[in-house]
């Protein structure tokens, strides 16, 4: 029997602490078939708690984002160098596009036009924001928007 009540976080903490035949049962009687579906792809895409709920609160984001990039080494043919924070964003929507087809989501980027450039790891800093917005996705209600807002604060990039 299908309990909808539960929220789909509440439903992928769960199903996060289970494993194999008790992790099927689980969501095979909990949650409707769209929730279902979102948290097997999640959980197929190698998602667990520390790296997907943090986003659901900018506080726990930014210090899972600290953690991780604490430990972070460049690794071999890192490409460290400038580039215009516009091209990133544009990178990002043209990459992601067909993630937030699948999910039936929308992608609105808000920013400034006068971002400039920044020396930093392209590929990167790319692949950090298409993590990000992947999260959102998954747990973005169909037919709703991801806004991403970018701005500058001196010499940062604030997003």
């Amino acid at each position: 029997m299908s309990d909808s009540r539960l929220s789909l976080r509440e439903l992928f903490e769960t199903a996060c602490g289970l494993a194999g035949a008790e992790r099927a049962r689980y969501l095979a009687t909990h949650g409707d078939e769209a929730q279902r579906k979102r948290i097997e792809r999640m959980l197929d895409a190698d998602a667990t708690p520390s790296v997907v709920l943090p986003k659901l609160s900018a506080q726990h984001a930014a210090a899972a984002f600290a953690e991780s990039a604490a430990s972070w080494q460049l690794p071999a043919g890192s490409r460290i160098g400038p580039f215009e924070l516009s091209d990133l964003l544009e990178d990002v929507a043209m990459d992601f596009s067909d993630r937030l087809q699948e999910n039936h989501v929308s992608l609105d980027i808000v920013a400034s036009e006068k971002l400039g450039s920044i020396v930093a790891d392209h590929q990167r800093l790319k692949q950090i924001l298409i993590k990000l917005l992947a999260n959102a996705a998954n747990f973005a209600a169909e037919g709703t928007t991801i806004e991403l807002k970018c701005w500058r604060e001196g010499e940062d990039f604030v997003f």
